[in-house]
């Protein structure tokens, strides 16, 4: 019985990887993993379970500021809140299996002084904002090496949903040209980790732990913009007005994500608090985006924060 639903589960792993886009496919993927987990791995009577929140305050430095776009060399670093629910099953006291996600919010503004574009001479200036509603979703299976050591292998799925809006002024040599523009994007993307944690005891009540993972995913960079502009000796007529979209791009972003915590538990049944760093650095590159004219190299990105987590063991 159990092989039989094994197979059942890889078969529908299979089919979704294929034909089920987005969340839906990642959705997809985590669950067929904890049900190959439930009928493959050995388990006791009686599996444990942990539930619980975890959310903290993230600043990320973007990658779009590293891509060769002139306005975007100035980006200053984007924060925010960021939260969700922590899942986790103990199979037995070797092997577990956790989910884990993070949304949100982050947002930054700047201005831009005197860089050039569109291949003119002309000076621009402008001012900017940038709002990401950020997805992050991370399952693992993970196996106890010691009483101290674990390995884990994981998939990740990101989304970042960034609203850009720009005003900007760029004097000619007899008028200024003043341009409104809104910028969409989406950046889906989802792929492997493979790590390893650390933990010990201090005291009775108190632990560190630490988790130090690699990952690799690949993924999309749709966007859509409006753009209008106004040409200063006339300033009541658009000289510009276009609205343009690019589904063409794809991306790949490797990277390693470290999280030191302490800790301490309440008591058997008790809850677990836990406060923690969140760092990550990953690597983005863009391909086939000539249309945009980007630079197709591997640019940095980071988000690190703050978080505190608290969870309930059944």
């Amino acid at each position: 019985m159990k092989g039989l639903t094994a197979a059942i589960a890889c078969r529908i792993m299979e089919l979704n990887f294929k034909h089920s886009p987005g969340f839906k496919r990642i959705s997809v993927i985590v669950l067929s993993i904890f049900v190959l987990s439930s009928f493959c791995l050995p388990s006791s009577s009686a599996m444990d379970y942990i539930a619980g929140v975890k959310g903290g305050y993230f600043a990320w430095d973007p990658f779009i500021k590293r891509i060769g776009v002139p306005q975007f060399e100035q980006i200053d670093t984007g924060t925010g809140v960021l939260y969700g629910p922590i899942f986790s099953i103990l199979f037995n006291q070797d092997i577990s299996f956790s989910v884990t996600g993070l949304f949100g919010t982050q947002s930054t503004s700047w201005t831009s002084e005197n860089f050039l574009q569109d291949s003119t001479n002309e000076p621009t200036t402008g001012t900017y904002t940038l709002d990401m509603d950020r997805i992050d979703v991370d399952s693992a299976l993970s196996y106890r090496l010691s009483d101290n050591f674990k390995i884990f292998i994981g998939y990740k799925y990101q989304k970042s949903d960034m609203i850009m809006e720009s005003v900007s002024y760029r004097r000619g040599p007899l008028d200024i040209t003043a341009r409104h523009e809104y910028i969409d994007i989406s950046m889906p993307s989802n792929g492997p980790a493979l790590g390893f944690g650390f933990s010990t005891p201090v005291g009775d009540r108190f632990f560190l732990a630490a988790n130090l993972s690699a990952l690799y995913m690949w993924g999309d960079f749709d966007f859509n913009t409006h753009q209008y502009e106004y040409v200063g000796n006339n300033p009541s007529t658009k000289s510009k007005d276009e609205t343009y979209e690019v589904k063409t791009i794809t991306i790949n972003t490797r990277g390693i994500n470290f999280e030191p915590t302490v800790g301490a538990s309440m008591g058997e049944g008790l809850p677990i608090f836990t406060l923690g760093l969140r760092l990550q650095w990953s690597q983005t590159i863009m391909h086939d985006a000539e249309v945009i004219s980007v630079d197709e190299k591997w640019c940095n990105d980071y988000q690190y924060g703050l978080f505190v987590a608290i969870v309930q063991p059944f």
